[in-house]
């Protein structure tokens, strides 16, 4: 889309400390200063850092002002200071879960910006939704326990 966003399918969409309008697509990450849009995407093409997949899930803004990306094969930080990447795979995120393929959402709590990303896994023929948390530069396994 000339001059514009990346897809015009808009999947999620964040504001950041800075005022900056962050835009996740089918086919992207678009930056918004107001004036202009810039791409981030997989292909490089744009000569910024690539992302792990062109199609975005989810968004999330942590407590440091990064951008957090969950796409179909990834999940990504953004520092929209120095636009580093720091790209995560799901076996990373999800090593207690086999079947994790994608990162569905992104929470950031509001208080204490705790992050967790989210997935879904498939066992036998039910799907399960498995979460896991960011802390300390590690990804741990949150275990849900239900009762009656």
């Amino acid at each position: 889309m000339e001059d514009g966003l990346s897809f015009r399918h808009v999947t999620s969409i964040v504001q950041d400390d800075q005022g900056f309008i962050w835009i996740g697509t089918r086919n992207g990450l678009n930056r918004y200063d107001g004036y202009e849009f810039q791409v981030y995407d997989q292909n490089k093409q744009s000569g910024l850092p690539s992302i792990s997949n062109n199609y975005i899930h989810d968004l999330g803004v942590d407590k440091n002002g990064n951008i957090w990306i969950a796409t179909e094969t990834g999940l990504d930080r953004l520092n929209p200071i120095n636009d580093a990447v720091k790209s995560f795979s799901t076996k990373q995120a999800f090593p207690h879960a086999k079947d994790a393929h994608s990162f569905d959402e992104i929470t950031i709590t509001q208080k204490s910006k705790r992050i967790f990303v989210h997935t879904h896994t498939k066992q036998l023929l039910d799907y399960f939704y498995t979460t896991s948390e960011y802390r300390d530069g590690k990804f741990v396994p949150v275990i849900l326990k239900y009762q009656n």
